[in-house]
């Protein structure tokens, strides 16, 4: 698979600190809901910020759940009328939520990676650049099935990987490499296909804070290591060691923010100026 940005061919750590750009949070208020709610309820504030608008909509549902309390069985139309209500503030709440989030996420960690780096590849077609879980330091593709006289590849058990993302055209590369390579005698071969490297470089003091300051903010689904991968291991036990020092990134659910950069490698550096 091409990578889907334009890299130098050596595919360093630099190009992916390059690709970053600065995270902008949303500038706009739920104008229709929070004039409809001020003029409705003229004693509540008329927000300005997204945490305010919050707190009016908590206070709208505080009230609705407080009428709806009040309610007999015999007022069930009332009574669905008001639910209607509570699902519209909570789908508001939800965006008001999503809104502080980004704008905590951006103040505080403004640079957003491109997430096209994750497509570079090297000329065998494995990953250039990999994320890495925080507990986990292998990464590792398999994948076993036959490889026919015709040099095609029928799958037997499936694909089994730990990587964070969907790599299809990995496993494809794979496919060619296994098929490439088995004996041309046989009408077929089965074959289990392993790829895999290991990160062994070790993360400073300040920069475990940091991700733990991460951790701590709430605003990250996850958090990774993305470092430089040039060296991969093809059908051995043992993988090659990763040892540069990576690039510490967390997913919003939206985009991927740079959380600490340390002694870079080139690649790492252009990626974080995309």
């Amino acid at each position: 698979m091409q990578p889907s940005i334009n890299t130098p061919q050596s595919y360093t750590l630099k190009d992916a600190i390059a690709t970053t750009t600065t995270g902008t949070p949303p500038s706009y208020l739920e104008e229709v809901l929070t004039a409809t709610l001020a003029n409705k309820y003229p004693e509540i504030k008329h927000p300005t910020t997204h945490e305010e608008l919050l707190a009016l909509i908590d206070t709208q549902l505080a009230k609705c759940a407080d009428t709806k309390a009040k309610l007999w069985g015999c007022e069930l139309a009332a009574k669905k009328e008001v639910e209607a209500a509570e699902a519209k503030l909570q789908s508001k709440r939800a965006q008001a939520c999503a809104s502080i989030r980004h704008e905590k996420v951006c103040a505080l960690y403004p640079k957003v990676l491109n997430s096209a780096v994750f497509d570079w590849r090297t000329s065998e077609g494995w990953p250039a650049l990999s994320p890495f879980n925080l507990h986990q330091s292998e990464l590792h593709f398999v994948m076993d099935g036959w490889v026919m006289s015709n040099r095609s590849w029928v799958d037997e058990d499936g694909r089994e990987s730990n990587a964070c993302f969907k790599y299809d055209d990995v496993f494809e590369a794979m496919k060619r490499k296994a098929c490439k390579e088995a004996p041309s005698s046989d009408w077929r071969t089965y074959t289990r296909a392993t790829l895999g490297c290991e990160f062994s470089g070790t993360i400073p003091t300040d920069v475990k804070t940091a991700i733990k300051t991460a951790e701590d903010t709430g605003v990250f689904d996850t958090i990774l290591l993305l470092a430089e991968t040039p060296d991969w291991s093809w059908g051995a036990k043992y993988f090659p060691s990763v040892k540069v020092d990576p690039i510490v990134i967390g997913w919003t659910g939206k985009d991927w923010h740079v959380i600490a950069v340390f002694d870079l490698s080139p690649l790492e550096d252009l990626a974080l100026g995309l």
